[in-house]
């Protein structure tokens, strides 16, 4: 079965495109993105492995009969999301239409935001360099891999093929801007207190090469970053308050209170700032600041 993995990984291949911008890579059913390209290959080679113990011929492997067995047994022990990443694998390589299966595990719809004295809790847990990037996730809402690619605006722009709404980072003072690069190899600016901001600046460093998940990046200051970052915080959560909702969880938080902020901001100065409804305008926002251009993704964030 080890052989399956470098067989994923070959077909896979075909299939990936580094550094083709999103919207072409999607019409010419290309993958683009690496971390794309990872999941892909893992839902392949565990497809591979189901196979070999299921005594499935090569040739037939790809019939739309298997592929749907296969995504029913899945059904019964992954979530919707994983799910739907197994059937775009199976249609990107198969060329096969399936229908859309539905999960019979519950999706976490529960809290999965942290409070700001859980977060000082936690970070008694933890190292000076994974501390901060916690912070920097409470207080910009970026991902895990985002903290080993911030630098400071005047170092590096945003996306310029983005058109960015002029209202991010309303009713924030006292702020510094950076970028982070995120999903899609999009920049966007975040605002970090100055606070937050000075204690960054003091593990300021000679850019050094990292990888993180198959991923290189160059890491400009001396903080936690990637999986390794993820893993010191779940274990000082779970330390710390018992449980944990893992370091995404910090990125709920600030989209709460950023949304909340937001919002009564636009109902204060609604003529000013030309907000026609501070709800909807809040969530457009809110949507830029957390990499994304669409406010209906925002919503999963504030369950």
């Amino acid at each position: 079965m080890n052989n399956n993995k470098s067989k994923a990984r070959s077909v896979i291949a075909k299939h990936t495109a580094h550094g083709m911008d999103k919207d072409n890579a999607k019409k010419g059913q290309k993958i683009a993105s690496i971390g794309s390209e990872r999941n892909y290959r893992q839902c392949l080679k565990q497809y591979y492995d189901y196979c070999d113990q299921s005594n499935i011929h090569p040739d037939y492997r790809g019939s739309v009969i298997n592929l749907i067995i296969y995504l029913t047994l899945r059904s019964k022990c992954v979530k919707q999301k994983t799910l739907n990443q197994i059937r775009q694998a199976f249609q990107l390589v198969y060329k096969q239409k399936l229908p859309l299966i539905n999960s019979i595990i519950n999706s976490e719809y529960g809290k999965r935001s942290y409070e700001l004295s859980e977060v000082n809790s936690i970070i008694t847990k933890q190292s000076e360099k994974n501390q901060i990037t916690t912070l920097i996730s409470f207080h910009a809402g970026i991902r895990a891999h985002e903290a080993a690619t911030i630098l400071p605006l005047h170092e590096r722009p945003s996306s310029s093929h983005r058109s960015w709404d002029s209202r991010r980072f309303s009713g924030l003072y006292e702020q510094k801007i950076y970028t982070v690069t995120g999903k899609g190899g999009l920049t966007r600016e975040i605002s970090l207190p100055l606070w937050l901001s000075e204690r960054l600046e003091v593990r300021r460093i000679k850019p050094i090469q990292v990888i993180d998940r198959e991923i290189i990046y160059f890491l400009n200051y001396d903080i936690g970053y990637g999986q390794a970052w993820s893993q010191s915080f779940t274990s000082a959560s779970q330390k710390a308050l018992g449980f944990s909702w893992g370091g995404h969880g910090l990125r709920h938080s600030y989209s709460k209170a950023r949304l909340s902020q937001l919002i009564k901001f636009f109902e204060t100065n609604c003529s000013q700032s030309g907000c026609n409804n501070p709800k909807e305008d809040a969530l457009l926002v809110l949507s830029q600041e957390l990499g994304h251009f669409r406010p209906d993704i925002v919503l999963c964030y504030l369950r």
